[in-house]
């Protein structure tokens, strides 16, 4: 009876030095985790800087080969609870039927401590497997983009197809020219026929021999050839100038007929 009282009073011993010990092992082990949540908010504060918004989960622990039952514990970048961040989830199911998966998922400030303990080594791969998701993010975005073009030009050639080329008219058909383009013709041939000085000359004894109107004076006649001029060599011609000048020769041809 003494022997067993002895057992039972070294074990109470033991319990109470434990127990004395939990205050500072509790204290140590909030430190810790205070200090592992402060480092998690740094992590998340500098992916979100990126907006990159791929969910990537890799695994640090389970059971996949227990078939035909699985269980995982991951770690990734998700969307959880409306904010993107570090996050641990598990998943356990059964491959005879997706009914029965569970997941539960926390980000990794909320998470239990045992997984957020083991799940912290696997952050390096964490992060080579979103650069590898964004990659081929990326490329897929671009592929769909293109296809996206090809179906807006088919579908803009049908909805606005382009014009058909006017059939050019059969002769004696051409429709009648306007006044702009009359005075243009008129203004290139006058041009070309008072460069020539000789005919020039002509004109001018004819104006003196038959007494034409005035108006085809040696002044009147400067300003009709530089009225001309100046409309056939100009990029847009001045019509005012070169109906002016026509009129004029209609006044000189009349005057010649009177005569």
């Amino acid at each position: 009876m003494t022997s067993t009282n002895d057992g039972l009073s070294k074990k109470l011993d033991r319990v109470k030095k434990s127990i004395e010990q939990f205050p500072a092992a509790a204290a140590s082990l909030n430190v810790a985790t205070t200090q592992l949540g402060q480092s998690i908010v740094k992590l998340d504060a500098i992916l979100k800087k990126f907006s990159i918004g791929i969910p990537t989960w890799v695994s640090f622990s389970g059971s996949a080969n227990s078939v035909p039952s699985y269980y995982h514990e991951d770690l990734g970048y998700a969307k959880i609870a409306g904010r993107w961040g570090i996050a641990v989830r598990t998943v356990s199911g059964d491959v005879r039927s997706e009914e029965s998966d569970k997941v539960e998922q926390w980000l990794l400030p909320d998470a239990p401590r045992f997984l957020a303990v083991q799940a912290i080594e696997k952050v390096p791969e964490l992060l080579e497997e979103i650069l590898k998701g964004a990659a081929e993010m990326s490329k897929r975005i671009a592929e769909r983009a293109e296809e996206v073009d090809l179906l807006t030009a088919g579908i803009s050639s049908v909805a606005d197809p382009p014009a058909k080329p006017k059939v050019a008219q059969q002769r004696g058909s051409a429709p009648p020219l306007t006044r702009a383009e009359e005075i243009q013709n008129t203004a290139s041939s006058a041009t070309a026929i008072l460069s020539d000085p000789g005919y020039m000359a002509m004109i001018e004894e004819h104006i003196r021999a038959n007494a034409v109107s005035p108006i085809l004076d040696a002044a009147s006649m400067a300003t009709i050839t530089n009225a001309l001029s100046s409309a056939s060599d100009a990029t847009k011609p001045d019509t005012a100038s070169v109906a002016q000048a026509g009129d004029a020769f209609a006044v000189a041809a009349n005057a010649k007929t009177r005569k």
